[in-house]
Order: C-alpha cells, then sequence, then structure tokens
C-alpha cells in the first residue's frame, strides 16, 4: 500500500491535498466543466474550509470557476440572490444588465477580464454619453457580482476593485437642499397651479419626510405613527 502523503508536521493529508516547496498548501480539484482547478492555503485548516466550501459549490451546482461563465451570466446571476429590493435599486440592476448586452465585456469569460478591460469599459460608457453617477451605479453591482466569485475561488482578484475617478472624472454636480424660501415658494405655486394642485397634500408629505415616490406610493396606514410624531413634538415643546 502507498504511503499517505504527509504535511512538514507529519499530519496526513487528504486526496487532492498537498503542500508545496515554500509551505503553502494546495487542493487541486476537477470542476463541472471537467477543468482541473486549484485552490491555495497559507495553513491546513484554511485550505480545508476552502475545500468544503468548494464542495457546497458543487452540490448546489453553482460553479463560477467553470470557464464559461460571461460577466453577464455572473451578473445575472448576483441579481437573483437578491431579496427585498427597492423599485428604484431594481431599475439600477436593469440598466446594469443592458449595459453588459451591449458590451463585448458582457461576453466575456469572468476568468478573462482584466482590469484594463474594466477600464476601457468605462471610458467607452462615457464617451457614449453616459454620467458619472450611471456608471457608478454599474460599477456597485459588478464589484460585489466579482467578490463573491472571488469568494467562490473562481478569479484571482477582483478586475473592479479600484476608484473610478482614476479612470473617468467625476463631473456630477452636487445637490443643495431648498431653502425655506424655495420651499415656501414652490408649495405655494402647487397650491394655485390647476393642474397640480390636487396632488398638494402628497408634495407636502414628500417634503417634509424625505420619502421617495415609491415609497409614499407603497406606503399604508399602519406604517404611520402620527402619534409618536405628536409626543416627540410635545417634549421639545417642554
Amino acid at each position: 500500500m502507498a504511503e499517505r502523503r504527509k504535511d512538514n508536521k507529519g499530519r496526513v493529508l487528504r486526496t487532492g491535498e498537498s503542500q508545496r516547496k515554500d509551505l503553502l498548501y494546495q487542493f487541486r480539484y476537477t470542476d463541472g466543466s471537467g477543468k482541473r482547478r486549484t485552490v491555495y492555503a497559507n495553513n491546513l485548516p484554511e485550505l480545508r474550509e476552502k475545500e468544503r466550501k468548494v464542495e457546497i459549490r458543487k452540490k448546489e451546482g453553482v460553479d463560477f470557476s467553470a470557464g464559461n461563465v460571461t460577466v453577464l451570466e455572473l451578473a445575472t446571476r448576483y441579481i437573483e440572490l437578491k431579496q427585498n429590493i427597492r423599485v428604484q435599486t431594481l431599475c439600477g440592476y436593469r440598466s446594469t444588465i443592458t449595459a453588459l448586452k451591449n458590451s463585448k465585456l458582457g461576453y466575456m469569460h469572468i476568468c478573462d477580464v482584466k482590469q484594463s478591460d474594466v477600464k476601457s469599459w468605462y471610458v467607452e460608457l462615457r464617451k457614449s454619453g453616459k454620467s458619472y453617477s450611471t456608471v457608478a451605479g454599474y460599477k456597485t453591482v459588478l464589484m460585489p457580482a466579482f467578490k463573491m466569485a472571488y469568494d467562490e475561488y473562481a478569479v484571482s482578484r477582483n478586475p473592479f476593485d479600484f476608484p473610478l475617478k482614476a479612470v473617468i472624472k467625476n463631473d456630477s454636480e452636487k445637490r443643495s437642499a431648498l431653502t425655506k424660501e424655495q420651499q415656501m415658494m414652490w408649495l405655494e405655486f402647487i397650491h394655485n397651479d390647476s393642474c397640480y394642485k390636487k396632488h398638494y397634500d402628497e408634495f407636502v408629505v414628500l417634503l417634509e419626510t424625505g420619502l421617495r415616490i415609491s415609497e409614499l406610493c407603497g406606503l399604508i396606514f399602519e406604517e404611520v405613527n402620527i402619534q409618536c410624531k405628536c409626543n416627540s413634538q410635545k417634549d421639545e415643546k417642554e
């Protein structure tokens, strides 16, 4: 019977495990596409934790390490795992998917994407007329999506992990709040306008609470605590 492989501390290594000459541990396995893959660790417990995650991923059928997974597929998978997201956030996700469908980057294999590819895509988006905030919105989806792939050992680094302003200029205008005088002028216009005056109450609620329109539309009576507000005002007067 062949002698079992051991590490430098005399511990018996499992099938697929080995320790290199530089003392780094590694585990080799075959992914869902039949390709040989390797994960590395500085110590044996860390390596076996990575092995455990590999096995879980195999059982769940989630194997991003297969070379045929595209950026578009990765982003779609990431979005599908998000729950209880706001309507506005969902619109941003859909916009990102559309942008990927219309770009070469979206159809690249995730293991082939380099930081230079991402930078070129950003520049291309700006030249096509996309605003800095829109491009930043795409980044907020793709950076965590690649982080997910990195955590599953599908990529060796996250190509989106760099400051956006290092590539394109942030020319977004800083928003300023309305002054009290401007607020009163705006409300007076709403109140006297033949078209908008029927929505005067809704505008007042939006202005005084800071709610988004989608949040106001989804607001139900049970979520409103007028008594609590009244009590806080009473306390302030006292």
